[in-house]
């Protein structure tokens, strides 16, 4: 999956309004698109597995408070600004 199509993955289409455009908005978003995406695309191929993308949504579909309480059950401290 390529950037672009985990954009459109997780932005769908039907959520834009008429006329816009998802290549003019990426174009112009480049930078903060690029640092998400190096995040979920962990293994540096500048494509996005299906795992990847399951992680990633699943991770973003969390609630903050789960996260920090699995996070302290394993014994770390975290701090999430």
């Amino acid at each position: 999956m390529s950037y672009q199509e985990f954009f459109n993955a997780l932005c769908p289409s039907n959520y834009a309004k008429q006329g816009d455009n998802t290549d003019t908005y990426f174009k112009n978003n480049e930078k903060s698109i690029d640092k998400i995406m190096k995040i979920v695309d962990f293994e540096n191929k500048g494509l996005i597995s299906f795992s990847e993308f399951f992680f990633f949504v699943l991770v973003v579909q969390t609630p903050e408070s789960v996260i920090k309480s699995d996070f302290r059950k394993c014994g770390g401290k975290m701090t999430m600004s």
